[in-house]
């Protein structure tokens, strides 16, 4: 595969064999100093040897890592890859990649926007209408927010969008 301005394979270059239809989520080490950084926004890109064959869209589950005790701290953070730059150009070393990764405001506005929609249609009593077809007895105000939150918990993790 060779590397272009943008940090992206040309088609015709890509063997049939590194094609990949599935986006893949990424278990990575991160020390307690970037992670903080990552959380805080201030750094959406992370610099790592391309053993893996990284490719947008898929998804950077960061497990803060301490040096000095060896050991997992228990936080994590994920982040979907937006942009690639390859590595033996612009300074970076042949075989690095910068991956650009999107931010927590937009994941919190993903989650966020659902968590109203849904809430807007428990409102307007969709939620209720498909209850009574199925033969179930209406949900309370708090039912029906306890429903919707699973719901959209459970569509943000099947798609990717990481929630707040």
């Amino acid at each position: 595969m060779q590397p272009t301005l943008y940090g992206h394979e040309h088609p015709t270059t890509m063997e049939p064999t590194e094609q990949r239809i599935a986006h893949v989520v990424h278990d990575l080490k991160i020390w307690p100093t970037f992670f903080d950084a990552v959380r805080d926004g201030i750094k959406p890109f992370e610099v790592r040897k391309n053993d893996r064959h990284f490719r947008v869209g898929d998804v950077l589950q960061l497990q803060e890592w301490s040096p000095s005790t060896g050991e997992f701290t228990g936080r994590t953070l994920q982040r979907v890859v937006v942009y690639i730059l390859a590595g033996g150009q612009f300074g970076i070393e042949e075989g690095y990649v910068v991956l650009g990764f999107d931010g927590p405001a937009q994941n919190v506005w993903h989650h966020n926007a659902l968590m109203q929609f849904g809430a807007w249609l428990a409102k307007m009593d969709v939620l209720q209408g498909f209850r009574a077809h199925d033969g179930w007895p209406p949900l309370n105000e708090e039912q029906a927010m306890r429903v919707l939150r699973v719901a959209v918990n459970e569509y943000c993790e099947n798609n990717r969008i990481p929630r707040p």
